[in-house]
């Protein structure tokens, strides 16, 4: 039997509406020899895409699980076709709940979410609670963090060269980064490269602005919630384990390795 992980990029058309949204998504399958435990779905922060779990999913699939990441709508190459469509907390989790009705998955998902992924993870579970089967939120609690990114979002005017715009998200990422040596310059590249389009960034505006006005601080002690501290692209290992512990999908061992590019998968 194949030892082999098996790696799928692909997107989605989500019709909701009227409105048209792609979603565009990575599904990583374990080794045909592991027994499946379940599926995973991925929610990303704010100013992330899935690159923000591209340490975690090898380390999620050779434990046996589906491990699905999409890009959120309006963010990356997830856009609404329509001009015109609001993107908010409301169309993001409709967006969302569609996509976990498709096809490639066939089974009550376990949804991790990071910052705004939390808020998406949360809302979610609580409306189409059929499609979920359990919820992990990390960092879910609104921060100074938060409305710096809404003043900067506010202060960037869309018509301006990309370039402008792409080196603005550059410097903005590389100061907000709160250990310099979490992202590199290649990481931060990736990110402002993934929000240089102008509708991207009208998209993320629009989004804040939603997430703003809702009051969604979180409770961490929600069951069955939980909110952990390691994060994916600085501690893979003990990110991994500590999400499938809370999820009580697995009795793992206590890992203390500790981020190096030899778990580099670029997503």
């Amino acid at each position: 039997m194949s030892n082999s992980i098996c790696y799928e990029n692909s997107f989605a058309d989500i019709h909701n509406h009227g409105t048209i949204t792609r979603i565009s998504y990575i599904r990583c399958s374990p080794p045909r020899r592991l027994r499946p435990k379940g599926t995973l779905v991925l929610l990303h922060d704010f100013f992330k895409t899935n690159y923000q779990f591209r340490y975690v999913v090898d380390l999620f699939a050779m434990g046996g699980f589906v491990t699905i990441i999409p890009d959120l709508p309006g963010k990356h190459i997830s856009i609404r076709h329509q001009p015109d469509a609001r993107v908010s907390l409301d169309s993001l989790c409709s967006d969302l709940a569609s996509f976990l009705r498709l096809d490639i998955i066939n089974e009550r998902v376990h949804l991790v979410g990071i910052g705004m992924g939390a808020h998406l993870a949360s809302t979610l579970s609580s409306r189409h609670n059929s499609k979920v089967a359990s919820v992990v939120l990390i960092d879910a609690q609104t921060s100074q963090k938060s409305t710096d990114a809404l003043k900067f979002l506010s202060s960037m005017p869309a018509k301006i060269p990309s370039t402008v715009r792409r080196n603005a998200f550059a410097r903005y990422l590389d100061i907000q980064s709160e250990n310099t040596s979490l992202l590199s310059s290649e990481d931060i590249n990736e990110y402002a490269d993934s929000f240089s389009e102008p509708r991207v960034l009208l998209n993320m505006q629009q989004a804040y602005h939603s997430f703003q006005s809702t009051d969604c601080n979180l409770k961490d002690t929600s069951e069955p919630m939980r909110s952990l501290a390691w994060s994916p692209e600085e501690q893979p290992e003990d990110f991994t384990v500590a999400v499938l512990s809370v999820l009580k999908l697995s009795t793992p061992l206590k890992s203390t390795k500790r981020h190096s590019q030899s778990h580099t998968s670029r997503l």
